[in-house]
């Protein structure tokens, strides 16, 4: 835009015209990356959703069969043992509901539990569980 100055008898040049379609770039861009940005932060909550609902299905799956295999193996209603399934139970082992440690060398004295999902199936708790072997 060419602007005719009549006080100095010049001619003044405006980058006006210019500028505009520069400010429009970086506003579309702005906008682009903020939108990515924001898809990407979206995707991510999306998958971490999926990845807990498929990791609650297999977990209600086991315990479903878990049951069935205690069902079966002859703790159920009748009493009936219809399937044997070896290495299911271990009569041998008591759950540790308390765990003590002391340390002497640095007289420490620790208290704890132990603690297990209860959604996991009985197989999987009995791996997490502390467990002692009784006489």
């Amino acid at each position: 835009m060419v602007v005719y100055d009549s006080a100095h008898g010049a001619q003044l040049v405006t980058s006006v015209p210019k500028l505009w379609p520069r400010c429009i770039l970086v506003c579309v861009f702005t906008m682009i990356f903020m939108n990515v940005s924001t898809f990407r932060k979206e995707m991510n909550k999306q998958i971490d959703s999926i990845s807990q609902s498929v990791t609650e299905m297999y977990r209600m799956y086991r315990g479903y069969e878990n049951s069935v295999r205690t069902w079966l193996g002859g703790e159920n209603f009748l009493g009936v043992t219809f399937i044997n399934f070896d290495g299911a139970h271990a009569s041998d082992l008591e759950n540790v509901a308390d765990v003590n440690f002391v340390v002497p060398e640095l007289g420490l004295r620790l208290t704890g539990k132990s603690v297990v999902d209860d959604l996991l199936p009985q197989d999987e708790k009995l791996k997490q569980q502390l467990l002692k072997y009784t006489a």
